[in-house]
């Protein structure tokens, strides 16, 4: 199987399934260890995460510390979560449906490999919160993400439930 037929394989692959790696000195391999390069093939392949055995001493440290780009490899690791805008009714009473709609934004290179769902938390001193959650998950917000990705979460508001403001909150 050639090269490219490879990487092909694992661009599909790693959209929806965890790729990380470890960095080493001596491999036998010519090293692809500058900024540029460590930009393309994270991306592509959805990187994860990435293991230091080496500490700082690795051929990809140095390389990266030297191009500037050390913080923006960290930081893009995995899934980065953004919240962008919520949304809901400014007023709902018992009884009452209400919708928040929560755009989000995965600005890291993978997906959450968990099913971790949004959920919006409703608070008011002295009262049980109403926590409501969202139908899908996290996997389903694409990752390096350049626009938001809607999640609507459905919510009820209990009977009896006292009048007053409540302030909400999203938790993942």
């Amino acid at each position: 199987v050639s090269a490219a037929a490879q990487m092909t394989y694992m661009d599909t692959l790693t959209k929806s399934a965890a790729y990380g790696g470890e960095l080493a000195n001596g491999c036998s391999a010519p090293l692809r260890v500058t900024c540029a390069e460590a930009r393309t093939d994270f991306s592509r392949w959805h990187i994860s995460w990435l293991k230091n055995s080496q500490a700082t001493q690795s051929s990809w440290n140095s390389a990266w510390a030297s191009g500037g780009c050390t913080n923006e490899i960290t930081n893009l690791l995995g899934y980065r979560i953004q919240l962008d805008k919520i949304t809901h009714q400014g007023s709902a009473t018992a009884g009452q449906s209400i919708t928040a709609n929560v755009d989000l934004r995965n600005v890291g290179w993978s997906r959450p490999m968990t099913a971790y769902k949004v959920q919006l938390v409703l608070v008011k001193t002295g009262q049980t919160s109403i926590v409501c959650t969202s139908r899908v998950d996290l996997r389903a917000v694409p990752s390096q993400g350049t626009s938001s990705f809607t999640v609507s979460i459905p919510c009820v508001i209990p009977g009896g439930t006292a009048t007053g403001t409540w302030t909400p909150y999203i938790r993942i």
